[in-house]
């Protein structure tokens, strides 16, 4: 699992709320087990502090290995591979009457 901490003092309000919104909706969430969405474990506040658990992921994010890719890899079969993915998330999702933006 991986944790983040947000200080409740420093962190602007405005940040504040689109995490507690993505608390909120991250916790009604039911995810499939084959999915390639992150699990969400709980957040919890501690003296000022909040704690968002989730499950650990290991390399980079999508737009860090498009932009680390070579024109080589921007072939067919790796575009198929990354599409099927997103869209059965974006199914999942979709499911359970949440728009991804």
């Amino acid at each position: 699992v991986t944790v983040d901490v947000y200080d409740l003092v420093k962190t602007p309000a405005y940040l504040l709320k689109n995490l507690q919104n993505e608390i909120s909706l991250l916790s009604c969430l039911k995810i499939p087990t084959q999915n390639h969405m992150v699990k969400y474990y709980g957040a919890h506040y501690h003296d000022n502090k909040l704690y968002i658990v989730k499950e650990k992921l290991y390399g980079k994010e999508i737009l860090g290995r498009i932009n680390d890719m070579s024109l080589k890899d921007y072939n067919e079969s790796n575009i198929k591979i990354w599409l099927h993915d997103l869209f059965h998330v974006i199914y999942d999702l979709h499911q359970q009457n949440v728009v991804h933006r």
